[in-house]
């Protein structure tokens, strides 16, 4: 068995909130930028962020984001979120999300 990959539904105002956590595990402080791949049309908490941790801080974020509202597809889009620090990816979040306003896959 597999584990099924994050998935989600907008609300009826085509609003989308992904909470994200940044977690360091090195001996030293870490810049990282958070950069966002979204399908076209998508706004909100868009643009890159950078953010300092201290040596094993967790850092939580709220990301909201606002889906095309004239968008007639159904299937599901594939929203990132890539982690770098100098350059270099370190981790990377996906998530599915489903235009069906008010739905679940389940």
């Amino acid at each position: 068995e597999t584990l099924v990959p994050p998935q989600s539904a907008l609300s009826a105002n085509h609003e989308l909130w992904v909470p994200l956590l940044l977690h360091n595990y090195t001996d030293s402080p870490a810049d990282i930028t958070l950069h966002a791949d979204l399908p076209a049309g998508w706004t909100g908490n868009i643009e890159d962020r950078r953010y300092r941790l201290e040596s094993g801080s967790t850092y939580p974020i709220e990301i909201f984001l606002n889906a095309p509202t004239d968008s007639k597809e159904k299937s599901p889009q594939s929203l990132s979120w890539t982690a770098t620090q100098s350059g270099t990816a370190l981790s990377k979040a996906e998530l599915s999300v489903y235009l069906e306003y008010n739905y679940v896959p389940q």
